[in-house]
């Protein structure tokens, strides 16, 4: 969707987090990229991810300033928040929406299938992210426990996943740019396993790997988000990648707000957790799973 229209002068976010006294603080920063100068913070923000994205091009004409619009949407890790800030040289406005799962991920910004032509719409994957694989949360707790004891458990969880695991909720979500409003929300199977797709499945094999020598400087574990960062087509279609393993694609043809997972939701499953997000470009969508490998899609 890139190109259809000139943006205004950018302006850049910028996380910078420390520590004081034993707690945790973010500051966000705003920098236009026309000027260089800062000319907002906000701090006192435990932020997990933010993305900065552009609302249509209006002019506020100002004795003193005169800016471009400019929206943010932010995801807090906990509490639950999408948060928009309007900014005018100060924070004007700030509107939050408690939506009851985690937001462990960026938002996609852009024009949604069945909302109004010409506005944005964002979307985000919200749910608790997975866990550790059950050996290793052994391994973490007991570094007692021998392997005859272990090994067995750790098949036993990935054959029996449910006796091992409690359920995690989770959703794909979108509101208006605009208004804040929401558009649409699909709630997904609640995912029901100890770890990430793939996570046990490859982690012994992976610990041989880096052992042996044949790949030395793999990673035991990918430990990836709930879902990666959603990413929206040219002709408004989310595609959303989740724990599960699987890619979401969803369409709201109808434009009634309820997405019907009969006719306007599609999976394709890879069978590993994702931490990347995808990529696109014309006519082609590429995923690259916390698995290995790249898969390929062309429209």
């Amino acid at each position: 969707m890139a190109g259809r229209h000139a943006l205004p002068p950018a302006a850049v976010m910028s996380l910078g987090c420390g520590a004081l006294a034993g707690k945790r603080y973010t500051a966000v920063y705003y920098t236009s990229t026309r000027m260089g100068e800062r000319f907002g913070e906000l701090a006192g923000w435990n932020a997990h991810r933010a993305v900065l994205v552009w609302q249509k091009m209006v002019r506020l004409r100002s004795a003193h300033f005169s800016h471009w619009f400019r929206t943010c949407f932010q995801t807090i890790a906990e509490p639950t928040f999408l948060c928009e800030f309007v900014m005018l040289h100060f924070f004007a406005s700030k509107r939050q929406q408690t939506l009851g799962h985690p937001a462990n991920q960026a938002v996609a910004v852009g024009h949604l299938a069945g909302s109004p032509e010409g506005e944005a719409s964002v979307v985000l994957g919200i749910g608790d992210n997975p866990g550790l694989p059950i050996i290793a949360r052994l391994y973490q707790q007991m570094h007692w426990l021998p392997g005859f004891v272990a090994y067995p458990l750790h098949l036993m969880s990935i054959a029996f996943p449910k006796f091992f695991s409690k359920k995690q909720p989770r959703a794909i979500v979108a509101f208006s740019a605009r208004t804040g409003e929401l558009r649409w929300w699909y709630e997904l199977e609640a995912f029901h396993y100890p770890a990430a797709a793939g996570e046990s499945e490859r982690l012994l094999d992976r610990l041989a790997a880096m052992g042996n020598g044949t790949n030395p400087k793999n990673d035991p574990l990918c430990l990836p988000d709930s879902c990666a960062q959603p990413v929206l087509d040219s002709g408004g279609t989310v595609f959303v990648p989740f724990q599960d393993g699987k890619i979401y694609a969803i369409r709201d043809d109808d434009a009634d707000g309820i997405i019907n997972p009969a006719t306007e939701v599609s999976t394709f499953d890879v069978g590993d957790g994702f931490q990347a997000s995808l990529a696109l470009a014309p006519g082609m969508l590429a995923a690259a799973p916390c698995g290995g490998g790249l898969h390929v899609f062309r429209s």
